[in-house]
């Protein structure tokens, strides 16, 4: 999903929630977006890196700070309780 806040986003759709999340469990650290077919790199993937890349990730697991330092175009406003 384009312009998502990054990991934790509730805008993020479930299906691909549990995607992510049964490939962290396994360790693997990518999965394939069920509405699109697109390959999505995970959270722990993202953390390897060690910095943001700025891409807009959608399970970016870097504060808004670093998205921005990094050059992530898409910082929509935080929801209510985000």
């Amino acid at each position: 999903m384009s312009g998502s806040y990054g990991e934790g986003d509730p805008a993020i759709p479930e299906l691909a929630r549990r995607a992510h999340e049964a490939a962290e469990r396994d360790g693997r650290g990518s999965y394939t977006d069920p509405a699109t077919g697109y390959l999505v790199q995970c959270a722990s993937a993202l953390r390897q890196r060690g910095r943001c890349c700025g891409l807009g990730c959608r399970h970016c697991p870097f504060p808004r700070e670093a998205q921005r330092a990094a050059g992530r175009a898409i910082l929509r406003p935080l929801p209510p309780g985000f």
